[in-house]
Parts: C-alpha cells; structure tokens; sequence
C-alpha cells in the first residue's frame, strides 16, 4: 500500500532534519567544506525534532531509528543535499516549521473526527471541548504558516 501525502511529507522532513542534524554533530568535530551551521544551530537542531516529536511519539521513533540505524547514509545524503549552501540555517527553520504544521495538522483531523462522532451520540460537552481545541489548534497551524511565509 502507498503511503499517503502528508505521510510522506512527514517521513521525508523527518529524514532531511536527521541527516542535518548528525551532519551538524559531525561538523562540531570535524569541519568539512560542505554547508557550515554555526555552533548554536548545530547544537540545537536535534533539541527542536525532539520538542516538536513530543506530540507524535511514532514519528519520534521513526526519527531515533533514522539517527541509530543508517547514520552514514543519512550523512552523505545530508552534504549532497546541502554542499555549500548558504542558506541551510533558513532551511532548518523551514523544515522544523513543516514538521510541527504536519503533526498539529494531523491532530486537528483527529480532533475533528472525534467531534463528528461525539456530535453524532449527543455529547454536547465533548464535542463543544473538542471544537475549543480544533480552534486553538488552528490558530497555531495558522501562525505556523505565516512564519514559514516569512522566512523566503
């Protein structure tokens, strides 16, 4: 079975920032010519993933086991990706932005599916309680998007 879109999305930003992230661990201990983070991006890249991971704990597997697993792979991947660009801290930013619209995005459609059915058996309360947080996580998933606007 194919996997779907959003998916996909997820799996490949998931991958781009772990590559990242083991090539910043890399380029603390040995610089190399292909694209530079500084110190701070480098050292904080692998702390975003895993705040963001929080809400999703499968994909937050998925992340630790592309870091454990092929870490070399991800590695050259990374650098052929990335090799003397000058915009790769913009390119962080954009992708973590991705990885949490994704995931909120994800739990919206939960949420969403959740009310329909609360609705459906008549409780009122919950359903009412899961429209409160459809909205607040709109309003995230908006302010998220914008952010990711403004960056190019």
């Amino acid at each position: 079975t194919e996997m779907p879109q959003e998916d996909k999305v997820l799996f490949e930003t998931v991958k781009r920032l772990a590559g990242i992230a083991l090539m910043s661990r890399e380029q603390l201990n040995t610089p190399t010519e292909t694209a530079n983070l500084s110190q701070t991006g480098a050292s904080s890249v692998i702390q975003e993933v895993q705040r963001i991971l929080l809400e999703a704990p499968t994909i937050s597997k998925e992340f630790e086991r592309l870091i454990s697993e092929a870490p070399n792979k991800l590695i050259f991947e990374t650098e052929l990706l990335y090799k003397g660009s000058t915009t790769i801290e913009k390119e962080i930013q954009y992708l973590l932005l991705t990885l949490e619209e994704t995931i909120l995005k994800t739990t919206f459609s939960d949420y969403m599916r959740q009310m329909q059915l609360s609705e459906r058996s008549g409780e009122k309360t919950k359903a009412l309680e899961l429209l409160k947080q459809c909205q607040e996580l709109s309003h995230k998933i908006s302010g998220i998007q914008h952010k990711r606007m403004n960056l190019n």
